[in-house]
């Protein structure tokens, strides 16, 4: 996850975690991090992460491989069921509501229920 308004970023007291603009990547500089767990307090979603270290982790969306060029993370690539998205997430939301919008229209089962 990468909130579009991550309150994990206001709640670090060392400013360890920060939200990048040009792509919404929240990333974790571990050596800012003190294990304080605020991040994780305030994480709707629970995502943060702590390594053996108690320092705080999360998915960087394969940034070393966006620097290459590669259009998605690595496990975006990788899923079989095709279960994982990667992309402007405005698109991604217009295109879950036309798949919901579309199943909902077929299981009608009328003559004008086809796309």
């Amino acid at each position: 996850m990468h909130c579009a308004d991550a309150p994990c970023v206001i709640a670090c007291p060392t400013g360890a975690l920060s939200k990048y603009q040009e792509d919404g990547r929240v990333l974790v500089d571990q050596g800012k991090c003190i294990g304080c767990r605020m991040c994780l307090q305030v994480c709707p979603f629970g995502i943060p992460q702590f390594d053996k270290n108690d320092l705080m982790q999360k998915c960087t969306l394969c940034l070393e491989r966006m620097e290459e060029g590669k259009e998605e993370p690595a496990c975006v690539s990788a899923c079989p069921a095709k279960a994982l998205q990667f992309g402007d997430a405005n698109k991604l939301t217009i295109d879950l509501q036309k798949k919901a919008a579309s199943k909902l229209v077929l299981m009608t089962d009328k003559p004008y229920a086809t796309l």
